[in-house]
């Protein structure tokens, strides 16, 4: 989460950003009319008071396919819908993620209690207890802590003559591994080496 409201999303694998304006109140200060925004946020939503009541979910579950069709429009109001705001044109983040279950930083973990889509939820985790379920207690985070100070020395990057070592090595082994596989099928292997193949 980034000053200014808004929560980029970094891809590991590709160091690609995927930034979303507006994800979050954009302030890590803990003050109590924080909590008041978020708590006005979810006031103007209009939620469906007993959505999942037992007696609603029978009722909806009796309705013809046309009676289902009718209220539709009910599923905006339910805590799990998307944030309307968030799916304008203007606001809606395309991302290459389906869902997003669990945050974590180097204190606390939380789940989502909120739509699984990363682009049409907010990001308030102190503030909005509704969203972001806190899955490290009190008693578990001084453990967080204790460790802290060791460091995972990382290294620098691999050599182009060890990645193609590595490459080489790791092609042996691939093509040792199916000779054995077809050898105790009663078959031979032969591969072709000719460098414009491969």
């Amino acid at each position: 989460r980034e000053h200014g409201g808004t929560v980029t999303f970094w891809e590991t694998t590709t160091g690609a950003k995927y930034h979303l304006p507006h994800r979050w109140l954009g302030d890590h200060s803990g003050r109590p009319e924080n909590k008041q925004k978020v708590d006005d946020r979810w006031a103007r939503r209009k939620l469906m008071p007993k959505w999942n009541d037992r007696d609603v979910t029978l009722a909806r579950q009796r309705m013809s396919r046309a009676q289902r069709l009718k209220v539709m429009e009910e599923l905006q109001t339910i805590p799990i819908a998307p944030w309307p705001e968030l799916c304008l044109p203007d606001t809606l983040a395309v991302v290459p993620y389906d869902t997003i279950e669990v945050v974590f930083n180097g204190y606390q973990l939380w789940g989502n209690l909120g739509n699984h889509h990363p682009s049409c939820i907010y990001y308030d985790f102190d503030y909005d207890t509704r969203s972001w379920q806190p899955l490290i207690g009190e008693k578990e985070r001084p453990k967080l802590q204790d460790q802290k100070d060791i460091a995972i020395p990382v290294g620098p990057p691999m050599s182009e003559y060890a990645a193609a070592l590595l490459q080489d090595n790791i092609e042996i082994e691939l093509k040792e591994s199916i000779r054995l596989v077809r050898i105790r099928q009663g078959h031979e292997s032969y591969f072709e080496e000719d460098p414009t193949l491969q």
